[in-house]
């Protein structure tokens, strides 16, 4: 064989002998432990000998013998590990704590985070109320009126609601009205997926006896809009006298609501602006010598355009003046005319049917106008509606 084999074989027989050597089975010191527990061997001993033997049995006898600790490995004397044991055998586990039922690697220690109830609520003294799971937000619509309702289970319901001509406005209704007059502390709180978001304080509204036990106002109602669209439950909590001296704690829930507040925004968008109670009787208000409109009798008409022609029930417009039978009564009497024509244009050409429209121009003395304070610059518009089709 050349060197370079020679070289090669040597060096995987070291190769061996070293990891058979490693590998071998671990050695044990030799400790020597006390006299009593090295047995003789058979024989006759020397008498001096066996004097002391005797007399350390005897000894041995009135006590407990200790074993050695290196007698043997199940004296709980750890033996010497190899190198390869230390690095590849891992240590056996530990104990597990006591665990939940969560799956997974979700698993907590049951007694450092299972609390007790009146731990987590800190608040025994409250009485809670909240629509569940099952809650949901119901929608009322008509002509002259808007409701978005959610029934809360033995209390009462929340209400927000807007009528023709009227603002935005939250009502709470309660069945047991509260004792007395107060207020309500508004919280605004996430909901439970919601980790990063705080809750917070909005404020307090005035609570009153009775079923209407809340009002809020148009800005009050339009905040709890916003937040319950984001996903935030409204809380209202309020002291009630008469319930056992005890606080009611009211919850709002979201479930549902997305669907519930676009019915409620179409029903808002038809509403009209204008009451028929307001605009029924219209006084429009010229310029002296002018026929023209002016922008303050053009947004009266407006008013009078959407119930127009929104409400069916509307069967004829009245345009109505007088004209002075003094001094110019050719001129006053064309001034009226074309004052009452220049109302009726702009009616047509928005929309509304001629044949709705009516011009009457008092000219006798005392005329009924002129009864009801109506001045010469002045028209009067009289809207007739058709009490059948009132509705």
């Amino acid at each position: 064989m050349t060197a370079r084999i020679r070289t090669f074989l040597l060096g995987l027989l070291t190769c061996v002998v070293t990891s058979v050597t490693l590998a071998g089975p671990p050695r044990f010191e030799d400790v020597p432990g006390p006299a009593a527990n090295h047995v003789a061997k058979p024989g006759k001993l020397p008498e001096s000998d066996a004097a002391k033997s005797a007399d350390t049995v005897s000894k041995e006898s009135t006590t407990d013998t200790v074993a050695s600790p290196a007698a043997s490995p199940a004296a709980g004397v750890e033996p010497k590990k190899s190198i390869l044991s230390s690095i590849f055998v891992t240590a056996p586990p530990s104990a597990p704590l006591e665990q939940t039922s969560k799956a997974g690697d979700a698993l907590t220690p049951t007694h450092d985070y299972h609390k007790d109830a009146p731990e987590i609520l800190q608040q025994g003294d409250i009485k809670f109320y909240a629509p569940g799971y099952r809650g949901t937000w119901l929608t009322q619509s008509s002509k002259t009126s808007c409701s978005l309702k959610q029934p809360i289970p033995n209390f009462g319901y929340a209400e927000f609601r807007q009528g023709t001509a009227q603002p935005l406005e939250f009502m709470l209704l309660a069945a047991n009205p509260p004792a007395g007059n107060g207020v309500a502390l508004i919280h605004s709180e996430p909901p439970l997926w919601s980790h990063y978001t705080r809750p917070s304080n909005l404020g307090t509204i005035e609570m009153e006896e009775g079923e209407h036990a809340m009002t809020a106002s148009a800005e009050w109602a339009q905040r709890l809009l916003v937040d319950l669209a984001e996903g935030m439950q409204t809380t209202l909590q309020f002291y009630d006298g008469a319930d056992a001296a005890r606080d009611v704690k009211i919850t709002l829930s979201t479930m549902n609501f997305k669907s519930g507040i676009e019915n409620f925004d179409k029903c808002r968008a038809q509403l009209l602006h204008y009451d028929f109670k307001q605009v029924k009787v219209t006084v429009l208000q010229f310029n002296a010598d002018s026929s023209r409109l002016s922008k303050t009798v053009t947004q009266q008409l407006e008013g009078i355009l959407e119930l127009v022609t929104k409400d069916a029930g509307i069967k004829s417009v009245d345009i109505e003046i007088y004209s002075l039978n003094k001094e110019l009564v050719q001129y006053n009497y064309r001034l009226a005319t074309r004052r009452a024509q220049a109302v009726r244009d702009y009616l047509m050409h928005k929309g509304v049917d001629e044949e709705k429209l009516k011009i009457t121009i008092y000219t006798k003395k005392k005329s009924k106008l002129e009864q009801q304070g109506i001045k010469p610059d002045q028209v009067q518009v009289v809207l007739n509606r058709d009490k059948k089709k009132k509705g």
